[in-house]
């Protein structure tokens, strides 16, 4: 690994790779530095110590806080959370406002390509060591036509890079993620019932990129006619701080 770029070689000081069972190729030992680093830095940005537990907040909702009802939702499990762990630093990803774009033929064989030369220092992965290194990852994301916004999906094609959050075995794709829970947070005008496909997606989005519990929660019914929209929220919230104070990290 050179030390200034970060890049990865097949041999370095760091000690010999890991090689995985499938093909052989230098996968864990080395990235986990390169995840270590991230974090280190984040934290030595935010001027904390080694004990600092980091909470990633994806928010992919496009309306601003006083408005959107999903921000109020994650507010209020960042407060709970946060009260909880007071050496948490939270790092808010506005998905709107981050220039995020879908995968085309162009990104996709870049990323391949770094990738297949160990490069992953390049700013392309910057998002996918942000989410690797995350301690609890809380995602807020209003229901829309059954899932969520675009934008989260373009989010998720950006962080699932081999190698780094996750990686082929013998027996199949294993994450490599450190997060010891996500928790998915979103409103509806209507009823979801059988129908929340977001909050079944990211569970699955989960499981594949890391080992930690995943817990959903979602205010729906919010626009029906002669509903108590207040009293809705008043509900989520009072589940929502019962997710923060039971979340094990």
């Amino acid at each position: 690994m050179n030390s200034e770029s970060g890049d990865i070689e097949a041999e370095g000081r760091y000690g010999k790779p890991y090689e995985c069972e499938g093909c052989g190729c230098f996968t864990v030992t080395a990235l986990k530095i390169v995840i270590k680093r991230r974090k280190e830095k984040f934290l030595t940005e935010a001027g904390k110590d080694d004990d600092v537990m980091k909470l990633l907040f994806i928010n992919a909702c496009a309306r601003e806080r006083g408005i959107s009802r999903t921000l109020e939702l994650c507010d209020t499990f960042i407060e709970a959370f946060c009260e909880k762990h007071p050496e948490t630093v939270v790092e808010e990803l506005n998905l709107f406002r981050s220039g995020i774009k879908c995968y085309g033929i162009g990104e996709a064989e870049r990323r391949d390509e770094l990738v297949g030369r160990g490069r992953f220092s390049d700013e392309m992965f910057d998002a996918a060591h942000d989410f690797a290194a995350a301690d609890v990852i809380l995602v807020g994301a209003p229901c829309r036509d059954m899932s969520f916004p675009a934008v989260l999906k373009a989010y998720i094609e950006n962080i699932c890079v081999n190698r780094i959050t996750f990686q082929y075995t013998s027996k199949g794709s294993e994450g490599l993620a450190a997060f010891s829970n996500m928790v998915y947070l979103t409103t509806c005008g209507g009823y979801l019932k059988d129908n929340s496909f977001g909050a079944a997606y990211m569970e699955g989005i989960a499981h594949f990129l890391g080992k930690g519990k995943y817990v959903s929660c979602c205010a729906e019914g919010l626009d029906i006619l002669g509903n108590d929209a207040e009293a809705i929220m008043t509900c989520a919230k009072c589940d929502i701080r019962g997710i923060a104070d039971g979340l094990v990290c």
